[in-house]
């Protein structure tokens, strides 16, 4: 994921930065799923959740950064354009987001 990022934002501040974030929510949801669920059962197969934090996190980085890019078609000021990407990919990382968590839970509560 790292390098797919650094290839698509050609930027390593960016890269590191986006990839920090995600790889920092790994023990914030873990504190949550412990501390605050109280469930103490962890198995291997919870590792698998690494690579869906990975893929939710980077999907969210890129409609960032690919909405930032379109802006510098239409103005110049930096200020401007930041406001401009993030008001308009606001909708569209919660819209991916919020299918992800809702597929998650069909499939949780499917036989």
């Amino acid at each position: 994921v790292g390098i797919w990022m650094g290839i698509y934002t050609r930027s390593l501040f960016l890269t590191v930065a986006c990839t920090s974030y995600i790889l920092f929510s790994i023990p914030v949801s873990l504190f949550v799923y412990k501390i605050i669920f109280r469930i103490l059962y962890f198995d291997f197969i919870h590792i698998l959740v690494i690579f869906i934090i990975l893929g939710i996190g980077a999907d969210g980085t890129f409609v960032v950064i690919d909405a930032y890019k379109q802006s510098r078609l239409l103005m110049d000021d930096e200020y401007e354009r930041l406001v401009y990407a993030w008001s308009r990919a606001t909708a569209t990382v919660f819209n991916t987001s919020f299918t992800t968590v809702v597929a998650f839970v069909v499939t949780g509560f499917t036989p």
